[in-house]
């Protein structure tokens, strides 16, 4: 041992040594600092897209609850006349509120759908009424007329609908175009049921088993016209969210997915950061951040959320932190690039070695 300390080399290992030993065991706390880069975007998002198909589909993201909360789609029969109406006062660079009615979407096919619903319904009520009174009059020849008025359409109908259950059959058309040819033979079918009501209620006297068929029909018949409205309905597109009107300018060249407008809530942002998975360990809710931008100034913020999907970006394997920002700033951009420095638990070393150990045989363990 003598002869080992002699030596100055040696001598200054064991020192060495010693100061690492005692700095590694001591209970002696360093500040630790993250520092990456990542981007600013508006907390909360509402995009109205347009497929290949010219189905217009509407997004709403939040990003401080989890990112896309809600997707509704207005998908339209082949063939069908489509119109897109923007509201006169929505503009780029616009303010929206709330409830605003920001487009409206219209299909030919069930606008005619819904009035002919509202005719066989206008139909079915008169009839009622003449049954209900007992005025049997001299109407044979018309209640005939109607029998066989109602079988020509039923009849030319349901060629339309074989034609259309085969192509069906081979996945050539939509189970929404489908429907609509199968509601509309239905509904002449009733038609016909009706006129031959109410021709035998002109022969022989209206029976409680017309007049019952006859409230059956009204009622499937409102039924049918509330899934229809509700249909129209969707295609007013209303802004869940407060917000500036934004120039899309998005196109997804692989789903052939275009954005026909944006609207983004710019009074509060959040900021991605790709963080280096080594450093999970070491990330928590709530930790405050500075988050610097050039020509701006340094905010203050908070991590909102961890992703704890590992993904490879530039080669290292990262997480996705969100970050809240306690104040909006108007002068800020979205997708603007800054730096962000994520003030951690002190810690020892003696942690940060036993923290890195254990995330280095956790992230082989899940790669197995």
């Amino acid at each position: 041992m003598a002869q080992l300390t002699k030596n100055p080399l040696n001598r200054y290992f064991i020192l060495l040594l010693i100061i690492v030993v005692l700095i590694t065991l001591l209970p002696i706390k360093f500040p630790i600092t993250i520092k990456s880069y990542g981007k600013l975007y508006p907390a909360k998002e509402w995009h109205i897209t347009k497929d290949r198909n010219e189905n217009i589909a509407t997004k709403y993201f939040d990003r401080l609850q989890g990112g896309l909360r809600n997707y509704s789609i207005n998908s339209f029969e082949r063939g069908d006349i489509v119109s897109y109406n923007l509201e006169p006062k929505v503009n780029i660079g616009s303010k929206v509120c709330v409830g605003d009615t920001i487009a409206r979407i219209s299909s030919k096919i069930l606008i005619q759908l819904q009035s002919e619903m509202l005719g066989a319904i206008e139909i079915a009520i008169a009839n009622l009424n003449v049954f209900q009174t007992q005025e049997n009059q001299s109407l044979v020849d018309e209640a005939q007329y109607q029998v066989e008025y109602s079988q020509t359409q039923f009849e030319n109908q349901k060629i339309v609908f074989d034609r259309i259950s085969q192509l069906h059959i081979n996945d050539l058309i939509s189970d929404q175009e489908f429907d609509s040819v199968r509601t509309m033979l239905q509904l002449y079918e009733k038609n016909i049921q009706i006129a031959e009501a109410q021709l035998n209620t002109v022969l022989n006297g209206a029976k409680p088993e017309t007049i019952q068929l006859l409230k059956s029909t009204i009622k499937s018949h409102e039924d049918q016209l509330v899934i229809l409205s509700q249909r129209i309905n969707q295609g007013i597109l209303i802004s869940p969210i407060n917000g500036i009107v934004s120039d899309p300018g998005a196109v997804d060249t692989v789903l052939s997915i275009s954005t026909i407008l944006s609207i983004q809530d710019t009074t509060k942002f959040v900021a991605l950061f790709p963080i280096l998975w080594k450093y999970a360990s070491l990330l928590n809710k709530g930790q405050e951040v500075h988050i610097r931008i050039p020509e701006i100034g340094v905010w203050t913020g908070f991590v909102r959320s961890i992703d704890n999907n590992v993904r490879v970006i530039g080669g290292n394997a990262r997480i996705i932190v969100t970050v809240e920002i306690e104040e909006g700033y108007s002068n800020a951009s979205v997708g603007q690039v800054v730096e962000g420095k994520i003030h951690c638990k002190s810690t020892t070393i003696l942690n940060q070695i036993s923290r890195f150990v254990k995330n280095t045989i956790n992230f082989r363990a899940r790669r197995i």
